[in-house]
């Protein structure tokens, strides 16, 4: 164990696009959303930071660049996470993109990141972080289903 690399570079790639979103807000941002209270802020934003901070310095995968399942499911749901992204700057930054369904798939935007971390953990085996993220994953996924619905009731 210790610092890894990998997680970092894994981490930083995650985050970049919400660094973007930050810099580049959506253009409709609805003005009454609500989130699902303290409870789901508490386990997506608290499971976030200990899940990376665990991620970071527990990961004990010495060659990582070997190919594996777990690296081939990290770089597609990477892949995917990325390609919404490009479509949500493509269409002038349309908030209601941010939560769209794709392929059946709810809150895309949500859940092919965690995929992404989930095979991650399991590829670098940062094995003591997944219950932080599955922590995370609940928090964030919930919360964006709630934007999700307050988006379709208001459309």
């Amino acid at each position: 164990m210790g610092f890894s690399f990998y997680s970092l570079l894994v981490t930083i790639l995650i985050m970049l696009p919400n660094l973007l979103f930050v810099i580049f807000p959506p253009k409709n941002l609805p003005a009454q959303l609500r989130d699902g209270g303290t409870l789901l802020n508490i386990m997506e934003h608290g499971g976030r930071i200990v899940f990376f901070g665990l991620f970071l310095f527990t990961a004990t995968q010495t060659q990582p660049l070997k190919f594996s399942l777990f690296w081939a499911l990290t770089i597609f749901f990477l892949l995917c996470y990325f390609a919404l992204w490009i479509r949500y700057f493509r269409s002038q930054r349309d908030f209601r993109l941010l939560m769209d369904n794709v392929y059946r798939i709810p809150v895309p935007m949500a859940v092919f990141p965690i995929l992404a971390l989930l095979f991650a953990a399991l590829w670098l085996k940062a094995y003591l972080s997944i219950p932080a993220l599955a922590c995370f994953a609940i928090g964030h996924v919930t919360n964006s289903l709630i934007t999700e619905k307050q988006l379709r009731i208001a459309h």
